[in-house]
């Protein structure tokens, strides 16, 4: 009952706030910014939902090494590692297990997320090639189909808009941490070209935590004609890890950098391939299409089980659309309506040998989904919209082991909507509602248990379903002050999760989640910028055994704050703060263990830029967890063997890096 009583408490004190003094906001037109939340670029203040964009500018600014550090900077946003960031999984919206199941990742719009269980590799697009990350937060199933639950992250890489740019950076820094890349542009009026490449190499905090990376893409972009437009992408990375396992309690508070798995490993090889194209039909007509390919080679030795893997995927998206806008009844109209198209497959090979030569299993799975939508928006007035969506959506999966003793398919379908109030109190400013009907899929290995341990297709394994309310806004003060509020209640119906009793997946009861986010950036000076950012959600179980109980691995609160000052000679001082509050270790659905997890990190940083006459020089000196905070992102609770298992993330870090532009 308290819970529920301070649940009500902070949300009430969020919609509270979404109304402000409005009408002391200035709107100069240089605030604007224009985002694709709606698959169509078009003010932030035009949307009915809560959108944080990360530019270039933001990125170099941040120090951040990779994706991972960077996006959990974001209110809502979470990470959780067993072995490092290649293989973090992110949680938004409060889920816990499998979380990234309910966040869809975008690269230049082509899905990135696998079809099984497997999670996405974090390291396979570097930093120092992406323009821009836009973060819808709360669900997008109609525009983005299956796992558009929690939120999605859409990043965008760079392209070259110069006549000519060079840029090379490296960095050095602890646990033997280095971290090379060059990339060189050129652009007319006809056309783009950029490649580049990056290698990154680290021995890690933990014994036997090494990785290394090696990536290279090509961007280039053909103008024909005013009215036509295309962009090839083509992307290739080589990723290597070591996984050293989970430590006891004591292990862990005796030695966090302990290995235990001595030689558990993963090497993995992806390449992508997108090609988009786009036409203006007349003036407010616009036909677009992607055409999007990759390939994906993973082979993780699991030593410590023993087991050895093949993973095989191939996967083709075409992505047709259309965007029009028109005046109905001297009414401004948009509408964007298209179809999403995908076919992916997983060829598994099991080898009892790391040599594999001995093969124990082998087993093909597919998915082959389609989805049509349309989201149209209505201005009654200069400052009130209306917008609506709808998508009807299908998904076969299939399955078949080495030796047919599984040969299924079944047949899923995903309908959502969506509808939403915006109110613009000034041009900058705005205040919605929206509710969203969201859904996904099962992975293809939850839906079909295939490793040689009882092999079964559930067939009786349904989708998920998700209903979204939530209220947010966004204030600006002149370029002076910005504040995004949103407060939310999901309520989930046949979630997947794992059941030791059983030992296979299963619809589980209905499950709620109540959240609020906020996150303010003020500039009191042109010298000073100041961030903090503050998230909470309590998401519980509404029925079956474990009523009213929390779901395990998801902290209820989330606190960041920051500052940079720009001081003379162009040196830049910056320090932040972040700060998770403990949870219920995975597994623990009873919540009779102890809470875990809970940690402060304090992060530093100084900058310098030099302008030259060929270019520009920014050097930085970077320490992270500055207090050298012991603490694990996951700890596993394992019901059988009445034992937990600790995740430890690294300790203090320094790093030394320097960049170059031309």
């Amino acid at each position: 009952m308290k819970r529920k009583q301070l649940s009500v408490r902070i949300i009430s004190l969020v919609l509270f706030l979404l109304f402000p003094l409005f009408l002391v906001a200035d709107d100069p037109a240089d605030l604007s910014v224009v985002v694709t939340a709606d698959r169509v670029e078009k003010a932030e203040t035009e949307t009915s939902a809560t959108v944080s964009v990360i530019t270039a500018e933001d990125i170099e600014d941040s120090g951040a090494s990779n994706l991972t550090d960077l996006l959990e900077t974001l209110p809502g946003v979470q990470f959780r590692s067993y072995s490092g960031p290649a293989e973090a999984q992110v949680s938004m919206g409060g889920f816990g297990e499998n979380s990234y199941g309910r966040v869809v990742v975008l690269v230049n719009g082509r899905l990135k997320n696998n079809i099984d269980m497997r999670g996405l590799n974090w390291m396979s697009v570097p930093l120092e090639s992406v323009e821009r990350i836009e973060v819808l937060h709360g669900g997008g199933s109609v525009l983005y189909g299956s796992g558009a639950v929690g939120g999605v992250i859409n990043i965008i890489t760079k392209e070259t808009d110069a006549p000519l740019e060079v840029e090379a950076g490296v960095s050095v820094g602890s646990f033997l941490t280095h971290r090379e890349s060059a990339s060189v542009g050129a652009s007319n009026s006809l056309g783009s070209l950029r490649v580049g490449g990056s290698y990154y190499s680290t021995d890690g905090y933990r014994d036997r935590s090494a990785s290394n990376y090696a990536a290279a893409g090509l961007s280039g972009s053909l103008y024909p004609t005013d009215l036509l437009r295309f962009r090839l992408d083509l992307d290739y990375n080589r990723n290597f890890y070591e996984m050293p396992g989970g430590l006891t309690k004591e292990q862990f508070e005796d030695d966090p950098s302990l290995a235990v798995n001595r030689e558990d490993e993963s090497t993995e090889h992806e390449f992508g391939a997108s090609l988009s194209g786009e036409y203006l039909i007349g003036d407010d007509l616009v036909l677009e299409t992607l055409l999007g390919y990759s390939y994906k080679n993973m082979a993780p030795d699991m030593a410590s089980y023993p087991a050895f893997y093949n993973r095989l995927y191939n996967t083709f998206d075409l992505q047709p659309k259309i965007s029009w806008e028109a005046s109905i009844a001297s009414l401004p109209v948009s509408l964007v309506s298209g179809v999403d198209l995908r076919s992916s497959t997983l060829a598994l090979e099991n080898y009892s040998d790391k040599d594999r030569k001995t093969l124990s299993n082998e087993f093909d799975v597919a998915l082959l989904s389609g989805g049509g939508y349309i989201n149209t928006d209505i201005s009654f007035t200069d400052s009130f919209g209306l917008n609506t969506g709808f998508r009807y959506d299908a998904a076969g999966i299939s399955a078949v082991n080495m030796d047919e003793s599984v040969d299924d398919d079944k047949l899923h379908t995903g309908p959502a909507w969506s509808a939403g109030l915006r109110w613009n109190p000034t041009p900058v400013s705005k205040v919605y509602l929206r509710h969203e009907r969201m859904f996904r899929y099962p992975f293809t290995d939850e839906q079909a248990s295939l490793y040689g341990f009882g092999d079964a297709f559930l067939d009786d394994l349904e989708a998920e379903r998700g209903y979204l309310y939530e209220m947010g806004g966004l204030y600006r003060v002149a370029s002076f002050a910005r504040l995004d509020l949103r407060a939310y209640l999901m309520d989930m119906q046949d979630e997947i999760a794992w059941n030791d009793a059983t030992s296979k997946n299963e619809n589980i009861e209905d499950t709620r989640r109540i959240g609020a986010e906020g996150a303010l950036t003020l500039l009191p000076v042109r010298s000073l910028k100041i961030t903090a950012s503050y998230a909470y959600v309590l998401p519980t179980f509404l029925k079956g055994d474990d009523k009213e109980n929390q779901i395990p691995l998801v902290s209820n609160h989330e606190i960041e704050g920051g500052f940079t000052w720009y001081g003379p000679a162009d040196i830049e001082i910056s320090a932040d703060a972040s700060f998770r509050s403990d949870y219920y270790q995975a597994g623990d659905t009873a919540n009779d263990q102890k809470k875990e997890g809970s940690y402060l990190l304090l992060n530093a940083g100084i900058r310098w830029r030099v302008s030259l006459a060929s270019g520009d020089l920014a050097l930085a000196l970077s320490a992270d967890n500055l207090l050298d905070t012991e603490y694990s992102q996951v700890v596993a609770y394992n019901e059988w063997t009445d034992t937990s298992s600790y995740y430890p993330a690294a300790g203090r870090s320094i790093s030394l890096s320097g960049n170059y532009k031309m």
